[in-house]
């Protein structure tokens, strides 16, 4: 049984698109939303459409992450052996992609963590491989090299994309939870990498498996996305980065900032509150240890 997984806040016209790429495919699946826009009209719409759809409903916006924890614990308590699949409103499946992923379970039982080669609109690559590098802080999501190799390669990956994540609940002894300090962005890379240091299986498909329509969401709101993706990098690299990739991190945003102060001033002082927000939680945190 897979559980498909999806975030809506105001994004219910990608989910009128995602849901039909989920049950054209016939096999079965649960589909569960997590409304974090309770305001959100068009999800009534949605639900008339599709019936068969469970909508939990969060208080307010929680983020990305701690809305997938709603969704995540529910499912573990009615089935904490599950595939969970956690798939982003602006995407949608390819015609093959349920079975390829179940006979990637089924040739592999222990991969705890499944991700998916990912295509923008245009058919472009936009998620093929996680890396990490816990000394410079450069975390990237592309090949150096084509990974077309064949159509059902296990790619080992440090992190895969919360965009189209898999979740074999039957390899975790607890139920996985994302670090609710997020609100948006590294999440994803967040958990893979304390799982991947636990030395759980993390793989990503060859194939590309789901279409991603990046950025139809969080452009809306470009101020917004750059100042929280800044925040969530600096947290992330506090966490599991190096010294050096820290400071190198924040004396890179201070250039790019001097320079941007020469041509787009606003999204200078943009950069300039996420650095101090950052800078503002780590001061709180030194003193309360």
């Amino acid at each position: 049984m897979i559980y498909f997984l999806t975030v809506n806040y105001f994004s219910t016209n990608f989910i009128f698109k995602l849901i039909p790429s989920i049950l054209q495919q016939h096999f079965e699946s649960n589909i569960i939303i997590i409304n974090n826009s309770p305001e959100d009209e068009d999800l009534i719409d949605l639900v008339n459409q599709y019936p068969q759809i469970k909508v939990i409903c969060s208080p307010s916006n929680l983020g990305f992450g701690s809305a997938c924890n709603l969704g995540i614990t529910h499912v573990y308590q009615i089935d904490p052996k599950a595939l969970i699949w956690l798939i982003n409103p602006d995407a949608v499946l390819k015609t093959i992609a349920i079975a390829t992923i179940l006979n990637y379970f089924k040739e592999d039982a222990e991969i705890a963590i499944l991700g998916t080669n990912i295509e923008d609109s245009n058919g472009n690559p936009w998620f093929e491989l996680g890396r990490f590098n816990p000394w410079l802080g450069s975390v990237t999501h592309r090949a150096y090299n084509p990974l077309q190799i064949d159509g059902f390669t296990k790619i080992p990956s440090r992190w895969v994309s919360g965009c189209s994540m898999v979740l074999n609940l039957s390899q975790f002894d607890h139920c996985p939870q994302f670090d609710p300090f997020y609100f948006l962005y590294y999440e994803d890379v967040d958990l893979c990498e304390k799982y991947f240091r636990k030395n759980y299986k993390i793989v990503v498909t060859s194939m590309a498996l789901v279409i991603h329509s990046v950025s139809s969401i969080t452009s809306q709101n470009p101020s917004t996305k750059l100042k929280v993706e800044m925040m969530s990098k600096l947290y992330f690299l506090d966490k599991y980065g190096k010294f050096s990739a820290i400071w190198f991190n924040i004396i890179r945003y201070l250039i790019i900032i001097a320079i941007e102060l020469c041509f787009n001033q606003k999204r200078a002082l943009v950069r300039w509150e996420g650095l101090l927000d950052f800078i503002k939680w780590k001061t709180k945190v030194y003193f309360i240890y």
